[in-house]
Parts: structure tokens; sequence; C-alpha cells
């Protein structure tokens, strides 16, 4: 299996807080947006050199997060109008 058909799993820790604030400065300091990147590109760089990944593993692309297409846009109500013309509009005035 190559990264690209790999998805990230969700895990829930039980961590003490200074560790959270320590992580979530740290992330900052890095200049990760999260404190879950950070956390995964630095235990993804730990387990490889201790030998419990591959050397030659790659990390993940990052798909989190980000822009989406048609984010924000206002969805059509049901008595709204399309924009594209209907059929006769498109004929009328201009053919071919």
């Amino acid at each position: 299996m190559n990264c690209l058909d790999m998805p990230r799993v969700r895990k829930t820790f039980v961590l003490d807080e200074r560790v959270m604030n320590a992580l979530d400065s740290a992330a900052k300091k890095a200049g990760y947006k999260n404190a879950n990147q950070f956390v995964e590109a630095t235990l993804f760089n730990l387990l490889k050199l201790s030998g419990n990944l591959e050397a030659d593993a790659e990390p993940l692309s990052e798909s989190r997060g980000g822009k989406r297409s048609g984010a924000g846009k206002p969805r059509k109500s049901q008595g709204e109008e399309s924009i594209a013309p209907t059929e006769g509009e498109a004929t009328e005035g201009g053919g071919e």
C-alpha cells in the first residue's frame, strides 16, 4: 500500500494539560498549523530514527484543513432561479 492509499486514523489520547499546552506552543514555534501536524511529524521522525518505521518511509501528504471547492457558497433555495438560461432563452436573439 503506498502512502496515497493510507488514511489517517482518529485516535484519542488522554494527556497532561501541561503537555497539551506545550505541544500547542511548540507547534506554533515550529511553524505548524496545529498540534496534530506537529505531533504526527515529530513521532514520524522519531519512529524512523528508532527503526520502528522503514528508513525510506515518507509521511502522508497534507490533506487536513484548507479551502474546499464550493465551501462558503450559499446554497440555492427551492424558489431561487438558476443562473443558467432556459432552453428558450438560449436560442433567442443570436443563435447560429
